[in-house]
């Protein structure tokens, strides 16, 4: 096994491992580790910010599990890390036990956070009030995050931080919608995608604006639309923040099903 910063020279190998959205964000520490016959065996990516490291994806190719690979790039992580005042290591999961007890193993304390749900988006579709109020709806003053201008990109940045979050690198900026008033973040919907579901991550906005509401999710119906190849499988995630206003939208809570509650691990430095 073979540890190594992920650098533009030797990215390639490693693309398929990272999240698309990790590679174009900055302050992003990403390593990879190549197995003896020099192929890419897995990767990991944290976003290095203020005391903390986020770990935002950590992945090893199936026949390389359970080989250390995973627990070498966290060991390298902190290793790097250790000393540059940084005062703990953090990470967010879903509901999983296996994972659970891996990072206990590495040190780390996991806490239960809010209650998980998830809905398949094709029946979110399918609703007849997502139908009649969302697919009705107009766009008009909604950017993806990747579309913003500088300006703008320096005003979420400085609202993510006022709000304790990360700069970046946590969500996926394709996914991921604003509506700016005055040079100002008026709204903001946050979401991360995975193979297999979009996970709703932050929501600020007036939930008595209804167009504000509809403004962002008729974004993210048309984002799922324009990927009919996975649109089957894919479902929405959330967590118990969003529940009512989903619940709202659908009518009922036939589709939805409670995953259990999100995990949160520490490991301090």
């Amino acid at each position: 096994m073979k540890i190594t910063k992920i650098t533009k020279k030797n990215a390639g190998s490693f693309l398929p491992l990272l999240p698309d959205f990790v590679t174009n964000e900055s302050g992003m520490l990403c390593l990879g580790a190549v197995d003896d016959e020099g192929r890419a065996a897995a990767a990991l990516s944290a976003r290095v910010d203020f005391e903390v490291i986020y770990i935002i994806s950590l992945y090893v190719v199936s026949e390389c599990r359970r080989k250390g690979y995973a627990s070498g790039l966290i060991e390298t992580l902190i290793s790097l890390t250790k000393d540059l005042s940084y005062r703990a290591v953090s990470v967010y999961f879903p509901p999983n036990e296996t994972a659970a007890a891996f990072f206990r193993s590495r040190g780390f304390e996991i806490v239960e956070g809010m209650p998980v749900y998830s809905v398949p988006i094709a029946e979110l579709i399918r609703q007849p009030r997502v139908k009649k109020y969302v697919l009705n709806s107009k766009t008009n003053g909604i950017k993806h995050l990747s579309e913003l201008n500088e300006s703008e990109k320096k005003e979420l940045s400085g609202f993510l931080r006022e709000n304790g979050m990360p700069g970046g690198g946590f969500y996926d900026p394709e996914w991921s919608t604003a509506v700016f008033t005055n040079d100002k973040v008026e709204s903001l919907l946050l979401m991360d995608v995975t193979d297999d579901c979009i996970r709703m991550l932050y929501l600020k906005l007036d939930e008595k604006d209804l167009k504000a509401v509809t403004r962002h999710l008729r974004a993210l119906v048309d984002k799922a639309l324009s990927d009919e190849e996975h649109l089957g499988g894919l479902s929405l995630r959330f967590v118990q923040t969003f529940f009512e206003p989903i619940i709202a939208l659908t009518g009922n809570e036939r589709y939805i099903r409670h995953l259990g509650r999100g995990l949160h691990g520490v490991r301090l430095l």
